[in-house]
């Protein structure tokens, strides 16, 4: 694969795993904080970062809105089935 060879991907700066950006959007939905536009102010709240487990700030309301626009339908329900549990 070119990606492969070239290492494209492999440049990029991930800042956040998926597992913190989904860790940070279900404590906000369970906080009552449905919309994403909150989470620039909360980024930067020291308890918020520590029950996500980062040292560092987190996701803004930006990226959270990446993360769901690209979920899949699947992935969704996936989601929804986890929580119901």
């Amino acid at each position: 694969m070119v990606d492969e060879r070239i290492g494209l991907t492999r440049a990029a700066s991930v800042r956040h795993s998926v597992r913190s950006l989904i860790a940070q959007r279900v404590y906000g939905l369970w906080c009552d904080w449905e919309d994403v536009s909150d989470y620039n102010t909360l980024r930067h709240d020291l308890v918020w970062q520590a029950a996500v487990g980062r040292a560092e700030e987190l996701a803004s309301a930006p990226t959270l809105s990446r993360l769901e626009s690209s979920a899949t339908i699947a992935q969704a329900v996936a989601l929804h089935q986890v929580l119901l549990d």
